[in-house]
């Protein structure tokens, strides 16, 4: 019963009925995983139809459900969720910023870009800085190669945390294999030995 009370807002828009989506919504809050977990699913197959009550859902919703929530979005990208996935990777729980991070991944790079490189700016869990490098670097080698500075300037400071810097390796699949190995051959030489045995073998990767 607790759970359903979190939804009232989408029920009042909907003529006061509970409907699939509400019941399903409330059950990601479950004690019992299998099933939050099988909500989730059945929401995701639910596809686009999902977007508008999760977005009325989420403020209300617990930290367990919004998680799942979020995994929700990432599985099916819609534009809408914009605003919620920048204002919960900007301001919610280490573990929300991350799943709202990954979520804004799967949506196009030019709806997202700006948000992703202004969060880089300013977070500081090496975790939540590692998705977003991760998917800087995927853009980088798609839609938005503009994106690839930042990105190697992550991958040489010897400052960030090795999970930053290994995402940022991903990165050198945007090059030309040349380039990508005068990179590696690059950071190989330097002092820093903690991402040595992932540059070896992307160097192996890359012959001379």
């Amino acid at each position: 019963m607790a759970a359903s009370r979190r939804l009232p807002l989408y029920r009042r828009q909907h003529g006061g009925h509970l409907t699939q989506i509400d019941e399903l919504l409330a059950r990601l809050a479950a004690a019992d995983l299998a099933s939050a977990e099988g909500a989730l699913v059945r929401l995701t197959l639910q596809g686009a139809r999902t977007i508008e009550p999760i977005l009325a859902a989420f403020p209300q919703a617990s930290e367990a459900a919004r998680s799942r929530m979020l995994r929700i979005l990432e599985r099916v990208p819609d534009r809408r969720s914009l605003a919620l996935l920048n204002r919960t990777a900007g301001d919610g729980s280490s573990g929300l910023r991350r799943l709202a991070v990954r979520a804004l991944g799967a949506l196009p790079a030019r709806h997202t870009l700006p948000t992703l490189l202004q969060l880089l700016s300013r977070e500081a869990e090496p975790e939540v800085r590692a998705e977003i490098v991760s998917i800087l670097s995927r853009q980088a080698s798609a839609e938005s190669p503009e994106t690839l500075e930042p990105v190697l300037e992550i991958l040489f400071s010897q400052q960030e945390a090795g999970v930053v810097r290994r995402a940022a390796l991903t990165s050198l699949a945007g090059l030309k294999p040349r380039q990508s190995r005068q990179l590696l051959e690059k950071l190989a030489a330097g002092a820093d030995d903690r991402l040595g045995r992932d540059i070896r073998r992307l160097l192996d990767a890359y012959p001379a």
